[in-house]
């Protein structure tokens, strides 16, 4: 999923090459191995022979590039328009072995300037070697299946290990949620009912996120008594780091802290369908989720909801 923030950037001069080269390799038994999806993901580039001699080409507005750094890790840099891509919340690339074991990589970095996105993946060659590396594919996951099988399963399975967690958005319908906050007090649409409410997704290391505290402190100070709340969504990675930050900022709204945990966390992500910081949600006095705005629309859409009869 694509970030707004915490990006890295990409080597100048980049050579585009999509490191997919149809070289025959063949399992250990002599047949290509049968290469399975999770739900919900779906091959972008079908996994191909992924020999020393790499070829260079642009597939449909996607480009990547390989690289072995000196760390001991496995660069994949991806490119792509993000026009040709509109469709297509999360890309991840995979790596497989003779025998057709799969080894994914993990998102480093990512970023996108005029219209072309950036995005680093890190393979550890510690886990697979180099010259294990016989199959390599792309994979994709669309908005749609994001929305009807990932991000539910994603929620559950939080859901299962008795993590609370927001469910996936859907604009124009009521938008349900129970969580801890920081205090330890629960809040949740129950609590907030009647009342225009703003979900903000923010974490310290998020500049964009920061910027706009200040404003939505005077707008918080301005409506509050008119039925206008925040509850703040807190990303950093720990506890005493957020609650340093809330009280630095002196936030008057409750704050809930996203799983702290590597993997509990990206599952938060994918349940709710975040992808990018800040994100902010306008529920009505009805609890019908009625936007997924940018903060330079956030006023004026607050203002609107506060409005309605």
């Amino acid at each position: 999923m694509r970030e707004r923030c915490h990006t890295q950037e990409l080597a100048l001069g980049l050579v585009l090459a999509t490191v997919i080269s149809a070289l025959g390799v063949r399992g250990e038994n002599g047949k290509e191995p049968v290469f399975t999806n999770e739900d919900g993901w779906v091959w972008h580039l079908k996994p191909s022979g992924a020999g020393a001699d790499w070829t260079s080409a642009n597939i449909e507005g996607l480009a990547m590039r390989l690289d072995e750094l000196k760390s001991g890790k496995l660069l994949l840099t991806l490119a792509h328009t993000e026009e040709a891509t509109r469709d297509i919340v999360r890309f991840r690339p995979v790596a497989f072995n003779a025998s057709g074991q799969r080894f994914e990589f993990t998102r480093d970095s990512g970023g996108s300037t005029e219209g072309v996105a950036l995005e680093g993946y890190l393979l550890d060659l510690k886990i697979l070697p180099r010259e294990e590396v016989k199959y390599l594919g792309l994979e994709k996951l669309t908005k749609d299946n994001l929305r009807d099988v990932v991000a539910p399963a994603a929620f559950q399975k939080l859901k299962d290990s008795g993590t609370q967690a927001l469910p996936f958005p859907r604009i124009g319908e009521r938008y349900d949620f129970e969580l801890a906050t920081i205090d330890g007090k629960q809040i949740g649409s129950r609590e907030v009912h009647g009342k225009v409410v703003l979900l903000d997704f923010w974490a310290r290391w998020c500049g964009p996120c920061m910027v706009k505290l200040p404003k939505l402190k005077e707008t918080y100070r301005k409506l509050n008594n008119r039925g206008f709340e925040v509850v703040g969504l807190n990303h950093d990675w720990t506890l005493e780091e957020a609650k340093r930050t809330i009280a630095q900022q002196e936030l008057p709204w409750p704050n809930v802290l996203a799983p702290t945990n590597k993997d509990q966390r990206e599952l938060w992500l994918i349940a709710s369908g975040t992808g990018a910081l800040p994100r902010l949600l306008l529920i009505d006095r009805d609890g019908i989720l009625r936007a997924d705005i940018l903060p330079q629309e956030l006023d004026k859409e607050i203002e609107k909801l506060i409005e309605k009869p």
